[in-house]
């Protein structure tokens, strides 16, 4: 529950759950991609997808880390599609049902 991680801004430990935050739900998809990437490049195919939500367009209180660690999946994920597409690899971020 991302609620329960994040801390609302100006409480003590806030700064921690952000950057906890963003070693998981954002990090976590650069290594998982770094560790498929040279793989699917070599053979000139592959997908990669990674989960987001919706929260990444659109603030919400008490849940800033939450928001800021989806925008930047989004934003990775948009920009490795178009960097990889002329290699033969596809990439998105995928928003689940009923995420908020």
């Amino acid at each position: 529950d991302h609620a329960a991680a994040d801390r609302k801004a100006g409480v003590p430990g806030h700064a921690d759950a952000v950057e906890t935050m963003t070693r998981v739900n954002f990090l976590g998809v650069v290594y998982a991609f770094d560790a498929v990437l040279p793989t699917m490049l070599a053979r000139g195919s592959g997908h990669v997808v990674a989960v987001s939500s919706l929260a990444a367009y659109k603030g919400l209180p008490g849940s800033a880390g939450y928001c800021a660690s989806k925008a930047a999946v989004n934003a990775y994920c948009e920009s490795l599609r178009i960097e990889l597409r002329h290699r033969g690899v596809g990439g998105g971020g995928l928003l689940g049902k009923g995420q908020t």
